[in-house]
This record gives C-alpha cells, sequence and structure tokens, in this order.
C-alpha cells in the first residue's frame, strides 16, 4: 500500500509547525495582554452593576469585542470559568519571555483545556 499521500501530509504539518514557531507576530504580546486583561477586568465590572444589559455594554466596548467576540461572549456565559481567561491571558503576555512562542502558548492552552473538557471525560468512559 502506498503511504505517500499521509507522509507528505505529514510533512506538510510539520512544516506548517515550524512556520508557525518562528513567525513574527503583528504585535506586542504584553501590551496586547494588559488590553485585554483591561477590557476584560471593566466588563466584568459592569457586568456586575444592577441593570447593566449586555448590549449596552457591548456598545461601551465595541472595539473589544470586534477583534475577540468570543471572549467577549464567554463573559456572559452562565459557566463562564475566569480562571481560564485568566489562563489564556497570562499565556498571551508570555509570548517572547523565555524564548516563548506563540505556538508553545496557544499548545499549553489547547493542552490545558483537553485536560479540563475532554480527557476528564474521555477518561471516564
Amino acid at each position: 500500500m502506498d503511504r505517500g499521500g499521509d507522509d507528505d501530509r505529514v510533512s506538510r504539518v510539520d512544516r506548517m509547525i515550524e512556520e508557525e514557531k518562528s513567525r513574527v507576530l503583528d504585535f506586542n504580546p504584553q501590551e496586547r495582554a494588559r488590553y485585554v486583561r483591561r477590557e476584560v477586568d471593566a466588563i466584568v465590572a459592569e457586568k456586575k452593576k444592577k441593570g447593566a444589559h449586555k448590549d449596552d455594554i457591548k456598545t461601551a466596548h465595541i472595539e473589544f469585542y470586534e477583534k475577540y467576540p468570543k471572549v467577549f461572549d464567554s463573559l456572559f456565559a452562565p459557566d463562564v470559568d475566569m480562571r481560564q481567561i485568566d489562563y489564556m491571558i497570562n499565556m498571551l503576555g508570555s509570548i517572547g519571555q523565555r524564548g516563548r512562542t506563540l505556538h508553545d502558548a496557544s499548545k499549553a492552552v489547547g493542552q490545558q483545556l483537553a485536560d479540563r473538557y475532554v480527557n476528564r471525560v474521555v477518561g471516564k468512559k
């Protein structure tokens, strides 16, 4: 059986990973993490105010909403896990420190999510 197709896919994936590891970011990760932290903290504080509505908060933070709609929406989920959001922001801010790349940070966040939400369920079956 010819496995050339599988080998080509594997080498293509390996090349993509290597390219991602060496990719130069078009933003400063520490500045971006501070911006996200500031916005998340402000949104959470506004959400706690009596009578605050998601649409009003979205209007007040429209730039953040447009850049990070999933993060914004997750802040209003009844089961929001602020520890996970904090971890993601911290990992964003760690890019470039001690040689950590965007790939490394993404991989760490993905592993934590898998451990928390997938591996627990799969392991129980």
